[in-house]
């Protein structure tokens, strides 16, 4: 049949009932002719900057958020669009960052009088679907962590967390500044604690849902020195608010830390300062004893746990200061003070104080001055007020901070005058809010939970050693199936407390991405590796071990490459 035949052909139009009864009820109308009514407009989708301005004050009922809050509420919201990775004129490169908006925020008390929390959450315009709750550090008072969380554990030439996609937030905890006056108010000894994680960490759920229309499909938690302990806290006490966590050098013994840097103020101002000279000496001395120890002399220490020697060996004959060659009685007190265990205290689980046995780095960037003979003592008659003072080591401002508010309760109390025995009660108190010894993870790894811990063996802010203890009582409580199934411990060796002195740095983001998402757990041996802070450029590399084993040399091979090495049962 041709065209033209079709067209001249008789057709029936076979209609549905419901279109019948729409030509009926036109034709009722009168409307039969009238053209259709155009389509409604279809509404645009908004900007991401449009998307950003929105959350610039949003309510958050205290419904929102699982444990008491007076509610929260977002204060600024700023978009900040994308950069691309440049070199500057000296060298200096700065890593590509995504578009981004950054939501400033305060949760507020249930008491009238009392400190808000100030936190900030950061939305991706790329968002990967996951949040990771980022730490703070020394004694917390900032919100300005989630943004650099990459700049000490992680390496400095990937991506951070907000690079990646994630969804990033943190809080002061609920004070302001970074020293111990927040000690005074019981509320914010206990957000500091812990329960700022979970306060943060609902309040920022509910923006990120309003932000994407959707909840995270994984939530992780990174910390680093007391952001590790943070991290440890929150899965400790709500364990199934998180798939993963990174807890890098973590100050879970911070009761025990705080006064062990008490002790050693006192032994420095008694007499017992150790020059730079003197820590030159006591690190010359360790090197000799243990640098070889692991294959090759390079001065890393690899085989940091086999290396007991005793520094008295260096004692002054008469006892007495008689220059750089030897040691004095009162510095040996200060020796054996950072370097033995702590009798027992009434500290929550049991714990103890392991002191800083392992040796080595003690004269590297960050060693011992960095972190306590600075380049002048300690005084003894402090400033009131929370002023710190300067050219001492940063680690013993916090014990005296610490001391100073919460056993002494004021702005004008003298820490020299300070005696622990007379303060069992206390201790046990605010070792029982703050420390993150409990080592019951059963919640936390029943659910899928993933622990990642990482310690460099030069850290001489904290101790590493407080994890040996924690995992003997984490296996007791959990098991060894549990362990080995859900938690690892790797150690850095020849780093300090940031990594940035020595091959401490690794990419922990992706480890326990892939272990969490992916069931791939961490192989024995991961890569550390230090970055030159300018260009990014790897400078260093070493195999990163999981504890006991250790970075043996090979026999050959560039000593600042990875490959040159094994990780070795000791």
């Amino acid at each position: 049949m041709t065209n033209s035949e079709y067209l001249k052909r008789p057709h029936v139009l076979k209609l549905s009932s419901a279109a019948v009864g729409l030509i009926f009820l036109a034709a009722c109308s009168g409307g039969g002719d009238s053209p259709p009514p155009p389509n409604p407009p279809q509404a645009t989708a908004p900007s991401a900057k449009q998307s950003c301005d929105a959350l610039a004050s949003v309510t958050i009922p205290a419904a929102d958020i699982g444990i008491p809050t007076g509610g929260a509420k977002t204060t600024s919201a700023t978009f900040v669009p994308a950069v691309a990775q440049a070199t500057a004129a000296d060298g200096t490169v700065t890593l590509a960052a995504p578009e981004y908006c950054r939501v400033l925020g305060t949760i507020a008390s249930t008491n009238a009088q009392g400190q808000p929390i100030n936190f900030v959450v950061n939305f991706p315009t790329t968002w990967n679907k996951r949040a990771m709750q980022m730490g703070g550090g020394g004694m917390n008072g900032s919100v300005d962590n989630a943004t650099v969380a990459n700049k000490y554990p992680e390496r400095l030439d990937r991506p951070n967390a907000i690079g990646r996609g994630y969804a990033t937030f943190s809080s002061d905890s609920g004070h302001t500044g970074n020293n111990g006056k927040f000690l005074l108010d019981y509320e914010s000894v206990v957000n500091f604690g812990y329960a700022q994680m979970k306060k943060t960490r609902d309040a920022a759920f509910a923006l990120i849902k309003k932000r994407y229309n959707e909840a995270p499909v994984k939530s992780y938690c990174y910390g680093h020195s007391n952001g590790g302990r943070d991290c440890m806290a929150a899965i400790q006490h709500y364990p199934l608010d998180y798939d993963g966590v990174v807890a890098n050098e973590a100050v879970v013994n911070y009761t025990g830390d705080m006064l062990h840097n008490m002790r050693i103020t006192k032994n420095m101002i008694d007499g017992g300062w150790l020059s730079a000279a003197k820590v030159k000496l006591l690190s010359d001395n360790t090197r000799s004893a243990c640098d070889a120890l692991d294959g090759v002399v390079d001065g890393v220490i690899g085989k940091y746990h086999s290396c007991n020697l005793d520094a008295h060996t260096l004692r002054c004959p008469s006892g007495g200061d008689e220059g750089d060659t030897c040691l004095s009685d009162a510095q040996l007190a200060t020796i054996d003070t950072i370097q033995k265990p702590v009798s027992p205290l009434p500290l929550a689980n049991g714990s103890v104080y392991p002191g800083f046995q392992w040796k080595g780095g003690e004269d590297a960037p960050d060693g011992y001055a960095r972190v306590w003979t600075g380049t002048t003592p300690p005084l003894k008659v402090e400033a009131s007020g929370t002023a710190f003072q300067p050219n001492v080591g940063f680690i013993l401002v916090y014990g005296r901070s610490f001391v100073r508010y919460w056993f002494g309760g004021s702005d004008d109390y003298q820490t020299y005058n300070f005696d622990e025995s007379q303060y069992q009660d206390r201790i046990a108190q605010i070792s029982s809010i703050i420390d993150a010894t409990n080592p019951d993870l059963t919640a936390f790894f029943a659910h899928g939970g993933k622990l990642l811990m990482k310690d460099n063996s030069n850290d001489y802010a904290q101790s590493p050693q407080q994890r040996i203890q924690y995992i003997a009582d984490l296996t007791k409580a959990v098991g060894q199936k549990a362990v080995e199934d859900n938690f690892r411990w790797f150690v850095a060796a020849g780093a300090g407390h940031f990594g940035l002195d020595g091959p401490g740095l690794a990419d922990h983001i992706q480890i326990i991405e892939d272990w969490v998402e992916n069931g791939r757990a961490p192989a024995d041996s991961q890569i550390a590796v230090q970055n030159d802070a300018k260009t990014l450029a790897v400078i260093k590399s070493r195999p990163m071990c999981r504890y006991p084993l250790y970075p043996k040399y090979n026999g050959s091979g560039d000593v600042k490459v990875a490959d040159s090495f094994s990780c070795a049962t000791p």
